[in-house]
């Protein structure tokens, strides 16, 4: 007796991708029925989940009709429903995949990091400081008030620096980008040493809104 297997979800994934290009009868019942069987499944927490991610927005882009529109905009809530209920461990495997609630690890201009510091969807926390050319402390000696330069004598690494200082990890981003404001009468300065530091940041979305799925034209 033979048993039929069940297809898996990368397997129906890919056929979903190979019928997403056809605009015929039988392709529209083909993915009604892929999605259809995709929706019951537990989305994988891997490269698998952002392929049918990449997937559905190319037909809701180029959707059969209005009823598969509605079809995809619900599947993708469903998956933006369950990204949201992930652990943090999970959310790793998500890093810069532009899907909702996960963090997005990239550089951004000082100018830029100012415009995102006042948005409230999204909360930025300094990643790392890859490969700088300047130190943080260098950069205060220049920003800091006369009575705490003090502290930029001491050869402190910047977290030490920040530690000292008393600011709280999650506000060392706004810190910088506050101090380095107040060299925006000299922008080619200010971005020498910002550019200086490589700050990496990590962003938190706090909506969907932050994503691939719903930032949508």
């Amino acid at each position: 007796m033979f048993v039929t297997m069940k297809p898996t979800f990368a397997k129906s994934t890919q056929q979903l991708r190979e019928a997403s290009y056809r605009f015929d009868d039988h392709s529209l019942l083909a993915k009604k029925s892929l999605i259809g069987h995709l929706s019951k499944m537990k989305l994988p927490v891997n490269e698998v989940l952002v392929e049918y991610v990449d997937v559905l927005l190319f037909i809701l882009a180029h959707p059969d009709d209005k009823a598969m529109m509605h079809f995809v905009e619900k599947e993708l809530r469903r998956i933006s429903t369950e990204l949201k209920k992930l652990m943090p461990a999970k959310k790793k495997s998500f890093v810069n995949s532009g899907l909702p609630w996960m963090h997005i690890h990239t550089r951004f201009s000082h100018d830029c990091i100012t415009w995102m510091l006042e948005r409230n969807d999204i909360n930025l926390e300094i990643e790392s400081y890859t490969e700088p050319s300047l130190h943080l402390i260098d950069a205060l000696k220049i920003t800091l008030p006369a009575v705490e330069r003090e502290y930029t004598t001491t050869g402190m690494e910047n977290d030490e620096l920040m530690d000292e200082l008393l600011i709280d990890k999650s506000q060392r981003l706004s810190f910088i980008a506050d101090q380095l404001n107040t060299l925006n009468h000299v922008p080619i300065v200010k971005d020498f040493i910002f550019d200086g530091l490589d700050i990496h940041v990590d962003v938190k979305p706090t909506s969907t809104k932050f994503s691939k799925i719903y930032n949508r034209i």
